[in-house]
Parts: C-alpha cells; sequence; structure tokens
C-alpha cells in the first residue's frame, strides 16, 4: 500500500463521524433555526452533559 494512504487510513473514522455530525446539526439547523448548547447537570445520573439551552 502507498504510505499517504496507510497514514489516512486512521484517521477515516474520525472523518466519517465528524461529517456525520455536522449533517445532523446543519439538518437541525434548517429545521429549528439557532441553538444555544450548554453544559448542564443531572443531579439523578450526578453527571454534566451538553444540551440546548431554553430561551429563558
Amino acid at each position: 500500500m502507498e504510505p499517504r494512504l496507510l497514514g489516512a487510513l486512521p484517521l477515516l473514522p474520525f472523518a466519517m463521524i465528524f461529517a456525520s455530525t455536522m449533517w445532523h446539526e446543519i439538518r437541525r439547523y434548517s429545521r429549528n433555526g439557532r441553538a444555544t448548547y450548554g453544559l448542564s447537570y443531572c443531579q439523578e445520573t450526578d453527571s454534566p452533559h451538553v444540551t440546548l439551552l431554553g430561551d429563558d
């Protein structure tokens, strides 16, 4: 195999995940408009996670 191909092969899964994430975000943006993301804390699971923040 060509060395450039061997070097790019490990990056392929990350590129596919990035492209999929962008596709879903673009679809969400066209449906709902601009969104604000923020860190939210769930007391049930005792862990923070990223979520859409409301307008209020």
